[in-house]
Parts: structure tokens; C-alpha cells; sequence
């Protein structure tokens, strides 16, 4: 099953779009749930929600789009919020900087949020997936490169007659439980907030989103 985290910076509004980007995913199949032991280091995709709103902010945007990339190299990112609408090429080069191997998306207030998901999850549901070799996971270092690139090789003839990765998926095909959008309001609504009391109310706290 495809997996996710989300981070959040600012106001209300964020936090609550946050919530329904991630309630979105969880109905089209993806998981943040990590009590089986999976690494939140080793997802397929990062949700970040930004604020520009405050110097500080801004900071901690930057900040959070960065460790998560480096803890995520090879997942896809999607970046919304006020940060995302008022520069959004500065915050696609930050993350390309940062290592990002994955798909960027920046969604600005002007974007059709759902719409745009709705796609995310289209191509990465007819996507297939690289399986792991030994190389690409933390237990190479244990092994040593020679013998690392060996059972890499070893595997990949396995995998295919042209020594070349046949990519098939690790888990069964993401859902698309999205009705079609027109506007951003075609997202799902909440049944639950975790940890917020106000859960179906948009407050604006000191931001114009």
C-alpha cells in the first residue's frame, strides 16, 4: 500500500486542508498509518502545506520541505499554501536543491486543488514501481559496495532477460474514490479532525488564505 506524511505550517485553514488532502489519499488508497512498523522515512509521497505569511514561516516552510526530502529522496512532493501561490519556483528549486528525485507539484490558491490531486493519483496509480534492490536500502552499507552491486546485478537478471529493471507494482492499484472535480470543494469533506476541536470550521488566523 502507497504510503504518505503530511506537514503543516500555519493557520487553521491549512489544517484543515491539510486534513482533507490526507482524508483524499486515505480513501484513494494511500496510508499514513505507521503502527506496523513501516519508516515514515520510506514513503511514496509528502505532503507539505506551506506559510509565507511571517519571516519565520517562510523559514520553517523551507525547513520542513527540506529534511523531509532528505529523509524521503525518492518520494513525490506536492507543496500547497500561500508559500506555494507566491513563489512557487522558488519552492520547486528548493526542492530539486534538496535532492528530490521524485515528482514536484506545487498547487497555489488558484489551482484547482482537487483536480490537481485527482491527477497525482491517476499517474501514480498506472505508475509501476521499481522494486528494492539490496543497494537501495539501509542494509547496503553493511555489506559493502562489491557485494552490494553483485547481488544488485544477480537480481536484476532475475528480473529481466535484457538486464534491465521490469517494473511492477508492490501493491494493488491505487483507488480513484475522488468524484470528478470541478473546484476545490469536490474534495472530501472531514468525519474526523485528530486533536482539533473546531473540526469542520475554517478560522483565519492573522492569514488571506
Amino acid at each position: 500500500m502507497p504510503s504518505f506524511i503530511t506537514k503543516t505550517i500555519g493557520c487553521k485553514v491549512n489544517q484543515y486542508e491539510t486534513q482533507v488532502v490526507a482524508t483524499a489519499l486515505r480513501k484513494s488508497g494511500f496510508t499514513d498509518d505507521f503502527s506496523d512498523g513501516h519508516s515514515p522515512r520510506q514513503v511514496d509521497l509528502i505532503v507539505v502545506n506551506t506559510c509565507c505569511v511571517t519571516s519565520t514561516a517562510a523559514a520553517k516552510t523551507r525547513h520542513a520541505i527540506l529534511r523531509a526530502i532528505r529523509e524521503n529522496p525518492h518520494a513525490d512532493i506536492i507543496i500547497l499554501g500561500c508559500y506555494a501561490t507566491a513563489e512557487p519556483d522558488t519552492l520547486r528549486q528548493l526542492a530539486l536543491r534538496a535532492g528530490a528525485t521524485g515528482e514536484v507539484i506545487i498547487i497555489g490558491h488558484n489551482d484547482n486543488l482537487a483536480l490537481r490531486l485527482r491527477e497525482y493519483i491517476t499517474r501514480f496509480s498506472n505508475q509501476p514501481q521499481q522494486p528494492v534492490l539490496p543497494c537501495m536500502n539501509n542494509t547496503s552499507r553493511d555489506i559493502g559496495y562489491d557485494e552490494c552491486m553483485r547481488k544488485n546485478q544477480h537480481l536484476s537478471k532475475e528480473l529481466s532477460y535484457s538486464h534491465k529493471y521490469i517494473r511492477t507494482p508492490s501493491y494493488p492499484p491505487v483507488k480513484d474514490n475522488i468524484d470528478q472535480p470541478t473546484t476545490s470543494s469536490n474534495l472530501p469533506l472531514l468525519e474526523t479532525f485528530t486533536a482539533h476541536q473546531r473540526a469542520f470550521v475554517k478560522v483565519q488566523d492573522g492569514c488571506d488564505a
